[in-house]
């Protein structure tokens, strides 16, 4: 199939070709008339072409508006860029600050995290995936490159906690882990003293609780008042395992210590036997699938937050990106100039370019300028 661009530049190098040609046997010519001792009084033969016009006719296959980047357009959406994710990362701090300061599985955090480095690190996070994804010069694709990317960086930035309908493992401000007590609620009931250099081994220690939890083997004992701390202590007996829990005073109501880790105790114990449960049908997709009262999984509140400011903040990114790049757009036109094409093609995409060319687009130099051999 012949393309349009093809054959003009074929028909410009015939034109230059047949020139040349056209020189050099009028070159050969002049050579016999300057040797002949009559021909060398005549002028050498040759023809002189002012002007060519050429008509060319095509079929429009399809039509496309493409953006094209300038030095100019980069810079623009390099800088436009660098201050969206610079204001992102300001909101992203602000959703988490208010997580860290509410929910009780994170308050362990709130004092050092987010920091202004974090920041920093979520700012330069979001700056590289989203000048990766304008690598391809493609809006829509720039778009979704940029969402796949955030949804799995941004995550990796957030501290987890894991949680089970009993308890949770959750981090602290000194990079360590402590385990704490669920009510049915999944809010913080009590907490294990001890703190975990390793998640893992928080783990273990959560699941070692849980199977005496389960097994109604958990003895409470030693219970005290700390009136300083203002903290209500206990250890809890788990067959060769001793764990120092506490809770704050304000939650035992009128209640006592003991009767209250007693209760929560054996309330955990009721909720562990019930096994498993089945998903309902409405959460979607995995519906059937149980849940098992023991599994420890990553609780969602931090990335959530995260996730509702960026799908606050990405079509504020789309609708900039287009701005730019659409102040600069390329057309691209597809065409076909083979004959049996065009006789099949519809009218209205039938055109025809016209252009003439002037001795002085296809002569390198005008003879008139230089003297003739004779």
């Amino acid at each position: 199939m012949s393309q349009l661009n093809g054959i003009i530049a074929s028909i410009l190098s015939d034109i230059n070709e047949a020139k040349s040609k056209a020189d050099e046997t009028s070159r050969e010519i002049a050579k016999n008339y300057a040797s002949d001792q009559i021909l060398r009084y005549f002028p050498v033969p040759r023809i002189s072409i002012q002007n060519l016009e050429v008509e060319i006719k095509y079929a429009v296959n399809h039509v496309e508006e493409k953006p094209i980047q300038t030095a100019q357009s980069q810079k623009k959406l390099d800088d436009f860029v660098s201050a969206f994710a610079q204001e992102t990362a300001k909101e992203v701090k602000k959703s988490v600050e208010r997580v860290t300061r509410s929910n009780e599985l994170y308050k362990g955090l709130s004092s050092v995290y987010p920091s202004e480095a974090w920041e920093n690190e979520v700012n330069s996070t979001i700056k590289g995936v989203l000048q990766k994804s304008l690598e391809g010069n493609d809006p829509v694709k720039s778009s979704k490159l940029a969402r796949e990317g955030l949804k799995k960086s941004l995550p990796e930035l957030l501290p987890v906690v894991k949680k089970s309908n009993s308890l949770a493992i959750v981090p602290t401000e000194t990079g360590e882990f402590q385990i704490l007590g669920l009510d049915s609620s999944g809010m913080s009931e009590f907490v294990v003293n001890e703190k975990f250099a390793d998640e893992k081994v928080a783990m273990n220690s959560a699941k070692e609780l849980t199977k005496s939890l389960k097994a109604n083997k958990v003895e409470v004992a030693e219970v005290k008042r700390d009136t300083t701390k203002k903290v209500e202590t206990a250890s809890f007996k788990a067959g060769n395992r001793k764990f120092d829990v506490s809770i704050d005073t304000k939650k035992l109501g009128a209640a006592s210590s003991k009767s209250f880790f007693e209760k929560s105790v054996s309330e955990k114990a009721v909720m562990l036997n019930k096994g498993t449960k089945a998903k309902p049908k409405w959460m979607g997709a995995g519906a059937a699938a149980n849940i098992s009262s023991e599994e420890f999984e990553d609780d969602q509140t931090l990335n959530d937050a995260v996730e509702k400011v960026m799908a606050a903040r990405l079509p504020v990114f789309e609708t900039g990106v287009n701005k730019i790049l659409s102040e600069n757009k390329a057309t691209i036109i597809d065409v076909n100039v083979d004959s049996e094409a065009i006789s099949k093609a519809k009218p209205e995409t039938i055109s025809t370019i016209k252009f003439t060319l002037g001795s002085q687009d296809f002569t390198l130099l005008e003879d008139e300028d230089h003297n003739t051999i004779l």
